[in-house]
């Protein structure tokens, strides 16, 4: 009897002991809540900045986050080597956010309890940034913010961990990983924003960084060795990185372009021409043609090049409106009212937008349409002067000569409250 007591007393706890739910609590993982904070902050910081844009068309790329950071491959390879990490902090908007710090917390604080505090935010950077890097190589001129890529490399490291250290949780674990890497394809699949090679790139740091963990350090919690496993990760993402800059001299070049935009007009068209030698269907350097023709006031010019936007994506809405934009600007207001009707319902609320819009359908003598158009704007835009004379103008052509007054008054209130 004595024996058996004594037996039972040095077996191993299996997962069917006590911890048969396959999770037990554990310390906080300090470092997965310190970059889901950190990110949040900075989109707060975000969401109160104001964009400086003061262009008729819209940008393929939101302005407030190239200036805080967003992953840009003409930026990041012509000497802002920090953007690939900035933009891990960076999201488009609330579910961006929420949805990936929701992913980074369940399966961050996994890779955390195993690897620590430090490697986990070592990871979560450069599996971040290796991301990007290959996103460069693949499409340069695609602006991406976001930590899904980050996500992907922590989940496929701790796909690796657990499978091959089986400790209590690994189970619940595994299941965590990847429920998180399918939803990763299921969002690549269903979404045209996804930033696929972001993903692919990612999650091959965070097997590299698995492997490694595994094979070389027999899952020690402490040591000199663990350093050699980051500066291992870190020669890698360094030698792809170098090799991108040496391969794509081409994207370097469309920075160039980019830069002279605001001091040389004429050189910077000429620059970003040499750069679609070589990328003739790249939209993005189409678009940045339009944007500069459009500025000197060179509307043909400008529509050519989002003709050619919409010859390369027929459904495009921003090179609809644009194009219906510039169409209005020479006059073809019926052409520029099939793509206003194609584009502005489709495209996110803002007033200039339907003001164009109510513009084109009152030139065209579309007056009933018009009106409700007008509305539209005002109710985005309640403070615009402009928007409430255009919509004077279009109830003083239908005969409603009171209501017309009555807005001609307030947008002269407003005019004068500037």
């Amino acid at each position: 009897m004595q024996n058996s007591i004594k037996l039972i007393a040095v077996l191993p706890r299996t997962e069917s002991d006590t911890q048969r739910s396959g999770w037990s609590p554990g310390p906080l993982p300090w470092a997965v809540i310190s970059l889901i904070g950190a990110t949040c902050l900075l989109f707060i910081a975000l969401s109160v900045s104001h964009s400086h844009s003061h262009s008729h068309l819209i940008d393929y790329h939101d302005e407030r986050l190239l200036r805080w950071g967003a992953n840009f491959g003409p930026y990041t390879l012509g000497g802002q080597y920090w953007r690939p990490f900035s933009a891990v902090f960076l999201h488009l908007a609330i579910w961006h956010l929420a949805g990936n710090m929701l992913m980074v917390f369940l399966v961050g604080r996994y890779l955390e309890r195993q690897v620590g505090a430090a490697n986990t935010v070592a990871l979560y950077l450069l599996a971040g940034a290796s991301g990007y890097v290959l996103s460069i190589a693949y499409l340069p001129s695609l602006m991406s913010v976001g930590a899904s890529g980050a996500v992907a490399g922590i989940a496929t490291a701790v796909v690796v961990i657990y499978a091959v250290k089986r400790v209590p949780g690994y189970k619940r674990a595994l299941t965590w990983a990847i429920l998180t890497l399918a939803l990763l394809v299921f969002a690549a699949i269903d979404s045209k924003r996804a930033d696929n090679m972001a993903h692919l790139g990612a999650a091959g740091m965070g097997v590299l960084f698995g492997v490694l963990f595994v094979t070389v350090l027999r899952f020690p919690s402490e040591g000199w060795n663990q350093r050699w496993i980051i500066a291992l990760c870190t020669a890698v993402l360094i030698i792809a990185f170098i090799s991108l800059v040496e391969s794509r001299s081409d994207v370097i070049t469309f920075n160039r372009g980019i830069r002279l935009e605001n001091s040389d007009a004429t050189a910077a068209i000429a620059t970003i021409r040499e750069y679609m030698r070589n990328n003739p269907k790249d939209i993005i350097a189409h678009a940045e043609l339009g944007r500069i023709y459009e500025a000197q006031g060179r509307y043909m010019e400008s529509a050519a090049e989002y003709h050619a936007i919409l010859d390369l994506i027929p459904n495009d809405r921003v090179a609809q409106y644009n194009l219906g934009y510039l169409d209005l600007m020479l006059n073809k207001t019926n052409d520029a009212v099939i793509l206003f009707s194609k584009s502005v319902p489709k495209l996110p609320e803002d007033g200039d937008r339907y003001y164009y819009f109510a513009l084109s359908l009152k030139l065209t003598n579309a007056l009933p349409l018009a009106e409700v158009m007008a509305q539209q704007a005002i109710w985005i835009s309640p403070k615009s002067s402009r928007n409430h004379a255009l919509f004077a103008d279009i109830l003083a052509d239908l005969g409603k000569t009171k209501e017309a007054q009555a807005e001609r008054e307030l947008a002269a209130q407003l005019e004068a409250a500037k």
